[in-house]
């Protein structure tokens, strides 16, 4: 399987994260502006790819608007998530972006290209398509740029001339501005001076505490959408018939529910000790696993924080499975609920 070329917020991201001087969970008290060096973006491109889209993701294609991105998945026959993303549109309507992790974005486009060609429909990554986080604060003036924006709804798109920003929250507080090459990284010196530059972990633990989980590398393959709370999310549609790994997922909406749910998790972490990788599994007291951790970031000097797929009721006490490293679930900010 080919790897992606190395993102033009390489260098930058390693730099941020060098320079880290202020806790993860604090720099997320003040305005911050980070290189979304994780992301990566596939264009989905052909007269087709509506059609050929509907048939694939768990999400109703035709809901996807050139100003409204979709949350959606895609999945094996078996109904596991080989990844998850958002689907934008473009205003031409003959393409469409999914914006997903780096690190699962060969598998998926791999996998895709063996059903694009039957409905003339070609599926590549876009080295052109770079983004920028972009998090304010209640009152804070935002800078000139998205001085004019008004907020819409979560993952509402706002356009103007060649670039794109989209609304990651309800409150229109989260943003992320994607820009071709060269013109994002002219934006990062301005954004920089108005805002407090951050590693590109700070957008992955806003992710955590949204409760907006990922699939990487590891995990590819290993969870149904609703473990990861995609039919919670809207990420999930019951409605619009066939796609890959419809019927699974469909059986599990309508005649039972899920046994393994997605719970936000923290733990403690030795100094400079990396943050646990996706796919570690979670023990119980008597050695059984209950989950898989999904991802986790250094939150904090000596702490992690993260989300993880774990069995319901959860056990009263888990611990991760080489280390032994206690870990304690916390609340997401919506209920877990079965229809």
């Amino acid at each position: 399987m080919s790897e992606l070329p190395p993102s033009p917020w390489g260098v930058l991201a390693e730099e941020l994260e060098q320079d880290l001087s202020t806790p993860l969970a604090e720099s997320l008290n003040h305005p911050l502006v980070t290189p979304l060096s994780d992301t990566a973006a596939l264009r989905i491109q052909g007269q087709r790819w509506r059609e050929f889209l509907q048939g694939q993701l768990t999400c109703d294609v035709r809901e996807a608007r050139p100003d409204q991105a979709l949350a959606g998945a895609f999945c094996t026959p078996q109904g596991r998530m080989v990844a998850n993303f958002l689907l934008v549109c473009a205003e031409e309507d003959d393409h469409a972006w999914l914006q997903l992790p780096r690190s699962v974005a060969p598998a998926l486009q791999q996998t895709l290209q063996k059903y694009a060609a039957f409905s003339r429909v070609s599926v590549e990554h876009d080295p052109e398509r770079l983004g920028i986080g972009i998090l304010l604060q209640p009152g804070s003036p935002p800078p000139p740029p998205l001085a004019s924006l008004s907020p819409g709804k979560a993952l509402h798109c706002h356009r103007a001339e060649d670039h794109l920003i989209l609304q990651r929250d309800e409150a229109g507080h989260r943003l992320e501005w994607w820009q071709s090459v060269t013109a994002a990284q002219e934006s990062w010196p301005p954004l920089a001076a108005a805002l407090s530059p951050a590693p590109p972990d700070s957008w992955r633990l806003l992710d955590i505490r949204a409760g907006l989980g990922q699939v990487e590398a590891e995990t590819s393959g290993s969870f149904l959408p609703q473990m990861l709370n995609l039919d919670l999310l809207g990420a999930v549609s019951f409605r619009k018939g066939c796609y890959t790994g419809q019927e699974i997922i469909a059986r599990l909406h309508y005649r039972g529910q899920s046994r393994r749910r997605m719970q936000a998790v923290t733990g403690p972490l030795a100094a400079d000790q990396p943050p646990p990788r996706p796919g570690q599994r979670l023990l119980d007291a008597q050695g059984r696993s209950q989950g898989e951790l999904v991802q986790a970031v250094v939150a904090a000097p000596g702490r992690f924080e993260g989300l993880a797929v774990v069995a319901l009721p959860p056990p009263t006490a888990l611990t991760l499975d080489e280390a032994g490293t206690e870990v304690r679930l916390g609340p997401l900010p919506y209920a877990i609920t079965e229809e």
